[in-house]
Formats: C-alpha cells, structure tokens, sequence
C-alpha cells in the first residue's frame, strides 16, 4: 500500500511540474509577443521559414471557424477534466508525459480565452510569403506533442 501512495504521489507531481512548466512558458512568450511585437506584422526569424507573428485567435484549432456560441471554454474544461480522470486511474507511467503536455496546452489556451475571449498566437513558419501553416503557440505545440506520443504509445507499447 506504501508503494502505491508513493507512485501516486510521484505521478502527480511529475504530472503537475511539466504541466505548469508548459504553462508558464507558454503564457511568459504570451506576454512578451504580446507586449514587444506590433499586431500582425511578422518579424523574421529566419528567412521566409520562421517569423514571429503576434496574432489573436478567435476561433479553433489552426483558426478553424465554428458558430459564434461555440463554447470553447466549456470544451476546454470538460477535456481538462477528462484528462485528471485519465491521470487518476492510469496505471502505466508512461502515459503521464502525453497526459501532462495535453492538459499543460489546454490550459495555457483557456487561460487566453477567459482573458482574451481568443488566443494569442505567435509561431509562424512556412516556405514562402504566401505558403504557411496556420500561426500557432507553445500550448497548441504541446497538445500536439501529446497527440502524437498518445499515438505512438498506441501502436508500439500499448496492447490492450
């Protein structure tokens, strides 16, 4: 029973330390953009390939249009929770990484948009003026990442 209490307990506080390490550098480069950089000019970084774009996102994921009553806050809070299930009842560690960066994101963006009512956005990169992807920030990176390691543990390690 020890043992148990101790994972527990460590599950939890790796899952907290890289959640609100995403959070915080998330909304520290938030704050910078947002106070440094004029409103939708980009700054080049490197090239045509990387700039530095300080857009507000009213919308969803890669500024994907829904209705205007959309609740994205809700959505965002029903995910959140989700994920501390997920957590909770988990047994294998190895899902604690993919947990962490998803609910670290999720976060990071509610946060904007109970501010904001949209999220600022900043990483822009593409191979020409006129062939980007759709601005993005640390917190859509992080539930990406999450994604995708969920993904591979999905193929490779998880066979239930």
């Amino acid at each position: 029973m020890k043992k148990e209490k101790g994972l527990l307990k460590n599950k939890f506080f790796i899952f907290l330390t890289i959640s609100l390490f995403v959070i915080f550098i998330d909304q520290i480069l938030k704050y910078i953009v947002a106070k440094k950089l004029p409103y939708g000019e980009p700054l080049k970084i490197m090239g045509n390939y990387i700039w530095i774009t300080y857009i507000k996102n009213p919308f969803g994921v890669w500024g994907i249009s829904f209705p205007k009553w959309f609740p994205y806050e809700v959505i965002a809070l029903i995910i959140i929770l989700i994920l501390i299930l997920f957590l909770i009842f988990e047994k294998k560690k190895i899902y604690i990484i993919p947990y962490s960066l998803l609910f670290g994101g999720a976060i990071g963006n509610l946060i904007d948009r109970l501010r904001f009512k949209a999220v600022i956005d900043f990483i822009d990169i593409g191979i020409s003026e006129n062939l980007r992807w759709p601005i993005f920030n640390i917190a859509d990176s992080s539930i990406t990442i999450g994604i995708i390691i969920l993904f591979l543990i999905s193929i490779f390690f998880d066979k239930r």
